[in-house]
């Protein structure tokens, strides 16, 4: 159309209605905005789609089933961020045990040994369910790193990541196991002998002080003796002589890997993993102790 053409098609009160009908139909916000979005919308819908799709995918990854066999004890390791303190204080030790009372009473775990280090926390504990743990240490997680940033004027995560555990299944693990946990801070110098360090279940179940979390004895414990003073007893002489190094490679490794922990009869160690599809549980996550 020549310059004159359209002057004159301009001049027309047909031509003037169309042309501003045609220009506040693409000067108008909510058009724009739709037009945009159109524009963008497929580029954005995949790089969202796709992000998510590899985001789950590394989670899938990451985060493979928990072991669980209804009635087994399991070892469980909590550390503190790039391994730095998670305990500086009185208060935070006695902040963490009123937490961790209040999570597995909530959710149904029973507690057998823990000790609280510097920056990590071993527990040997028992659940109810599948979810019981894994909902108590994140019940356990939130309250205390609430307490934690708020006492000491910080913000941002605490934790390593997920907890560690791996699954305890004979007899005579569950005794090493707990020894283990009980000795970590004289293997760490800490102490000489593990009575004395404060922040440890061998007060409980070696000397029979009472605790401020409540352990709930395992029944090979309680097989150690009739009385309770005989079990204390048979329990301390565990501690008579040193950890093989054997054992402690078995629970380290078990642990690492998140696989169950088993002993060949009386003799020596055997770490496996699951395979049985109906046993209900399959290889846990990885981990490094």
């Amino acid at each position: 159309m020549g310059r004159d053409a359209a002057r004159a098609e301009f001049a027309t009160p047909s031509g003037k209605e169309r042309i501003s009908a045609r220009h506040s139909a693409f000067s108008a916000p909510s058009v724009w905005r739709a037009s945009c979005s159109v524009r963008h919308q497929r580029p954005v819908v995949r790089w969202f789609e796709t992000g998510r799709r590899r985001a789950l995918e590394e989670q899938s990854m990451a985060r493979p089933p928990r072991l669980f066999i209804k009635g087994q004890p399991h070892h469980v390791i909590q550390r503190g961020n790039n391994r730095t303190p998670i305990f500086t204080c009185e208060e935070d030790f006695l902040y963490f045990e009123i937490c961790l009372g209040k999570a597995v009473s909530e959710f149904g775990v029973a507690i057998h040994a823990i000790v609280l280090m510097t920056n990590h926390v071993h527990l040997l504990a028992t659940p109810e369910t599948p979810e019981s743990l894994p909902k108590a240490m994140q019940s356990l997680g939130r309250r205390y790193v609430q307490h934690f940033n708020r006492a000491h004027r910080r913000t941002g995560t605490l934790w390593e990541g997920r907890y560690r555990s791996t699954l305890i299944d004979s007899v005579r693990y569950l005794l090493i196991c707990m020894c283990y946990i009980e000795r970590n801070p004289c293997r760490a110098g800490m102490v000489n002998r593990p009575e004395d360090y404060r922040w440890s279940s061998y007060h409980t179940n070696a000397l029979g002080a009472d605790s401020r979390v409540v352990l709930t004895p395992h029944q090979v414990y309680l097989e150690l003796g009739r009385a309770d003073e005989a079990r204390r007893a048979a329990y301390r002489q565990l501690f008579g002589r040193p950890q093989s190094q054997e054992d402690i490679d078995a629970v380290r490794h078990a642990t690492n890997r998140g696989w169950l922990l088993e002993g060949k009869g009386s003799g020596a160690a055997g770490v496996r993993v699951v395979s049985d599809p109906n046993s209900g549980s399959v290889p846990g996550g990885q981990s490094r102790l």
